[in-house]
């Protein structure tokens, strides 16, 4: 058994949190569905992901809405909405019949940052430590302070090393190695994220 398997005991998951969060005295942050959470420490995080988008999110360099790049597809009719002057791109999908955000518009580099951050995932998950649910919990504890759901979707590029840091923790502890995920990453063409992040994580040591 391992040290973080009570995050994944979620029959009053509702109840938890609030006993988390209750007298903590921190605000809530402003979250917009065109720009992502703020992810300023010390403030409650809100997730925008999976609500219902009533029109274009909005590209967070230009403010001009984003535009649909072509047809809708999948089971889930995913829509990719893009700001072609910036780069920025999110996605949304149908469930439940509306139009949900699945990720906040992001340019190339934040898109790879979350890209890596779920190969994190996935090998956390893989090796039994956390499901994927958990450790969304378990993040947004560690590194926010508080027990809610935030998603990957709607990480930042501030919180790319924190996550990473928290994950590599994570793994650690349990006795599961990053090493070869790491080397599979740079010969995907991640060298320079990976060599940066190896870099400040020695630099806050």
């Amino acid at each position: 058994m391992t040290k973080f398997r009570r995050f994944d005991d979620y029959e009053d998951l509702e109840e938890y949190r609030k006993q988390k969060n209750k007298g903590t005295g921190r605000k809530r942050s402003s979250v917009d569905p065109n720009g992502g959470n703020d992810d300023r420490r010390g403030q409650r995080p809100m997730s925008v992901i999976n609500r219902e988008l009533e029109k274009p999110p909005r590209c967070p360099v230009c403010g001009k809405p984003m535009v649909l790049r072509g047809k809708p597809h999948g089971i889930e009719q995913t829509h990719t909405y893009v700001c072609e002057e910036h780069g920025y791109r999110a996605t949304a999908k149908v469930r439940e019949g509306k139009l949900r955000l699945t990720s906040t518009p992001a340019d190339d580099d934040l898109m790879k940052k979350r890209y890596i951050i779920h190969r994190y995932l996935d090998l956390a998950v893989d090796n039994g430590i956390l499901g994927r649910k958990g450790l969304y919990y378990h993040l947004t504890l560690k590194v926010h302070g508080v027990f809610t759901l935030m998603h990957i979707g709607e990480m930042s590029v501030e919180m790319f090393l924190p996550y990473l840091t928290e994950l590599r923790t994570l793994l650690t502890a349990n006795g599961v190695s990053y090493e070869e995920l790491d080397e599979k990453l740079r010969e995907e063409g991640f060298a320079d994220i990976m060599d940066a992040a190896d870099a400040a994580a020695v630099a806050k040591a």
